[in-house]
């Protein structure tokens, strides 16, 4: 009876635990790419154009407006891009540092030769069984 009740929990564990998994698979939200609708810059929004061309003025200031908002908001991520630049560069520096590490360490072990080491019973040949 405890072992059926152990089994069914671990099943309906197994179910909860999938459909957690489903869920984030299935939600596309990316998260700081939602409009607020609490700042001044998103209350505006770009307008197709008509063919009147007084429409078309009003809506051309508009548009433009608009996108200079837009690239008021886009200039302050800059140094943040510059950052995660350096940071990458930091970190392929870093990387390259302990791959030569590395190579150096198995050059000292190989004594500087460039024969690979043997060692014994790792060769699995027919010959040695």
């Amino acid at each position: 009876m405890v072992n059926l009740f152990i089994v069914f929990f671990v099943i309906i564990l197994i179910i909860l635990f999938s459909f957690l998994i489903i869920y984030q698979f299935l939600n596309l939200t990316i998260e700081g790419l939602e409009n607020s609708t609490a700042s001044t810059t998103s209350t505006k929004e770009y307008q197709n154009y008509s063919d009147d061309t007084l429409i078309l003025a009003k809506q051309n200031a508009a548009n433009i407006e608009f996108l200079k908002n837009q690239m008021s908001e886009i200039k302050g991520y800059n140094q943040t891009v510059i950052d995660l630049s350096n940071n990458y560069v930091d970190l392929y520096n870093q990387v390259q540092g302990l791959s030569q590490q590395q190579i150096d360490f198995g050059n000292q072990l190989n004594g500087g030769s460039d024969a690979p080491i043997v060692v014994s019973g790792t060769n699995t040949t027919d010959e040695e069984a």
